[in-house]
């Protein structure tokens, strides 16, 4: 490569000092064919005439052919100028007798010596030059020969010192070239392998160069982006004007708040795509002209990662908030039944009434009876959240289940006023296989719960079967409606999150510990199932789930268990009595 440099670099040099010393040596020529032709001072006048006249026309030949041939033309047009100087020199000898006049001789070997910057012409110029000497020195045995030789010998050291340094000094350049060069091939190397899209545009806004990261970002190839106006490519339409404002201020004052720094902005991308992206400008001066590059990263994935852990961050703290509120909700909800459980243990001990003692005996066992249900829920997710809570599966009926139910939930809808209806579909079969345990649990929750935000009218519980998705074994399903304050659909996933509630102060209002239906949805998964709700404020809820069924292994007991219960008796076991309508 630096040898290509170099020839490059002798070429141009013996071009540029060609195109000087050719029509100069034409115009000598010229006048002194005009001379020898109108006052010679030889005889005869016009063969000399002819001959000066005949080189400065060939000079003026190679002069033309110089300008327009190629560079590997440039050394062949050099050796045709010496080739001429050398046989008008010879010519002038030959017509006027005189060896001696030797300037035409000299002045064709300095007007050719920068010829000698390649060495193939210039060992033909002097062996041209020396044949010539040669041949004159033959036929004119002078003195004046030796003179034409010494100058001859001077003239060709003269131009081999003024080559020698001139090629020094092209090969130090060619040296400073190739090394920029490769500055270059490393900068653009840089530039392209680069992460960030690179991308500089001149004062105008015009793009000037676009690495491969830019067309990977932007989705525009470097042939497409070259030449076009950046803000109409890449910057949104809302920000255009405020672009061309900022190169506008900085062209005129010097001063922008854009340059020199990283910032945050959007850009569009080829697709229409707006990605946010991380930006520095900074401005380059050389030429006269000023010119911006500009660094963009695009940081889709980072602002994607920061939200995913802002969120992370909220929901941990919710977690912590909420975990805050369970325990000062737990605090209180042990401390009642225990308080309870203190005094009417002390009214108890302290009367003699018999009637008066077994009132607050029962009063006790109320308080230890919603004691106990604290710690199970507590004990229950526990043993849940650690993976050790297991699913037994049994025959069972679910009339029975449903049944029990009901006498537990009976009490407390007669006491609210309300209406308790239970019903099985006749379809369900008498026995299945599964957690009566786990259903019976699940059913009280759910029950319990609509009671408790349930003000007037009724809480319906069903079971019915249902088919399965996709063809599969079929299911259970088990509804429980009121006709309560319903709750509004953004708090609707949350419900079923451990320590949480649809409304703070729903735990003021209606007491309660925030697991209730944490632990359903957790047991409905744990037996194959899935839950659900379906609300609105003021209108009730609707609580479902499904849980796979089995018929269980010996007919005869599902036949037994079909002769001892239906869905209309239980239905009618379940209806509260008059003092429990109410209003």
């Amino acid at each position: 490569m630096g040898a290509s440099i170099l020839s490059r670099h002798v070429a141009e040099a013996s071009r540029s000092t060609g195109l000087v010393v050719l029509p100069g040596v034409a115009i000598l020529y010229g006048l002194l064919g005009v001379l020898y032709l109108v006052a010679s001072p030889f005889e005869p006048g016009w063969p000399i005439a002819v001959t000066t006249l005949a080189g400065a026309c060939g000079y003026l030949v190679l002069f033309a052919s110089l300008r327009s041939a190629r560079m590997r033309l440039v050394h062949p047009i050099i050796l045709a100028s010496a080739i001429i100087g050398v046989a008008v020199a010879l010519s002038f000898v030959s017509v006027t007798g005189d060896p001696a006049q030797t300037v035409v001789l000299i002045m064709t070997l300095l007007a050719v010596s920068y010829c000698l910057f390649a060495l193939w012409t210039a060992l033909v110029t002097v062996v041209l030059a020396a044949a010539a000497w040669v041949l004159l020195a033959r036929d004119y045995p002078t003195a004046a020969l030796v003179h034409w030789g010494l100058n001859m010998g001077g003239t060709v050291v003269l131009a081999v010192i003024i080559s020698a340094a001139r090629r020094r000094a092209i090969a130090a350049r060619a040296t400073v070239e190739e090394g920029l060069r490769e500055s270059e091939e490393r900068h653009r190397l840089v530039v392209d392998t680069a992460l960030d899209a690179v991308i500089t545009i001149d004062a105008a806004g015009a793009i000037q160069a676009w690495n491969p990261q830019a067309e990977r970002v932007f989705g525009w190839s470097r042939v497409e982006a070259v030449g076009r106006q950046i803000d109409q490519l890449l910057i949104p339409a809302d920000e255009r004007a405020a672009h061309r404002a900022g190169i506008r201020r900085f062209l005129e004052t010097g001063r922008t708040r854009m340059l020199n720094r990283r910032i945050e902005v959007t850009a569009r991308a080829r697709d229409g795509r707006e990605l946010p992206v991380e930006l520095a400008i900074v401005p380059i001066r050389g030429g006269g002209a000023v010119r911006f590059t500009a660094f963009v990263r695009d940081i889709t994935e980072r602002r994607q990662a920061e939200e995913a852990l802002h969120g992370a961050k909220a929901v941990a703290e919710a977690a912590t908030r909420a975990k805050s509120d369970f325990l000062a909700i737990m605090s209180h909800e042990i401390r009642t039944p225990l308080q309870g459980i203190f005094g009417m243990t002390e009214l108890a001990l302290d009367t003699d009434v018999e009637a008066d003692r077994r009132d607050y005996l029962e009063r006790v066992r109320a308080c230890a009876e919603s004691l106990m249900t604290i710690i199970n829920d507590i004990l229950d997710f526990s043993r849940i959240e650690a993976g050790k809570l297991e699913i037994e599966r049994v025959s069972f009926e679910p009339r029975a289940i449903l049944a029990g139910v009901r006498d537990t939930l009976i009490h407390e809808a007669e006491r609210r006023g309300l209406r308790l209806e239970c019903r099985v579909d006749e379809r369900l079969p008498a026995r299945v296989v599964g957690a009566p345990d786990r259903l019976r649990q699940v059913l009280l929750n759910l029950g319990s719960n609509a009671l408790k935000f349930t003000a007037r009218g009724e809480v319906r519980i069903e079971l019915a079967p249902a088919a399965g998705a996709g063809g599969g074994p079929p299911l259970l399903r088990a509804i429980v409606r009121d006709t309560g304050i319903g709750i509004p659909a953004d708090k609707q996933r949350l419900i079923f999150e451990a320590f949480t509630q649809a409304d703070g102060t729903t735990t003021r209002r209606f007491g309660g510990t925030g697991l209730g239906l944490a632990i359903s949805q957790r047991l409905v998964a744990l037996m194959g199932g899935t839950i659900g709700v379906e609300s609105a404020p003021g209108r009730g809820s609707t609580f479902w789930f499904t849980v796979p069924l089995a018929a269980p292994a010996a007919a005869a007991d599902d036949a037994l268990a079909r002769r001892r219960g239906a869905g209309a008796p239980l239905a009618a076991r379940c209806r509260p009595t008059d003092r429990g309508r109410g209003a």
